[in-house]
């Protein structure tokens, strides 16, 4: 049986303030970026996605080492 095509949505704020600094509500003992990413790849393999997003990303300063925009981006 074929499953229906999802939309993924992809929160931030999910992760350590470490990785995220720059989101709207940080939680404390929440994933690592590469917790995240293997998540969201995990994810990718099993359903038949027509999209995604990446919400809660408050970019702190516009710097080549903004992590919270770096995570974003690599999702």
């Amino acid at each position: 049986m074929r499953c229906a095509a999802r939309y993924l949505t992809i929160d931030v704020d999910v992760l350590v303030p470490a990785f995220a600094p720059g989101t709207g509500t940080p939680e404390l003992g929440g994933m690592t970026a590469a917790d995240l990413l293997l998540a969201v790849r995990t994810v990718a393999a099993e359903l038949e996605l027509v999209g995604a997003d990446v919400v809660e990303v408050i970019s702190l300063e516009r710097r080549h080492d903004d992590a919270s925009a770096l995570v974003a981006e690599r999702v």
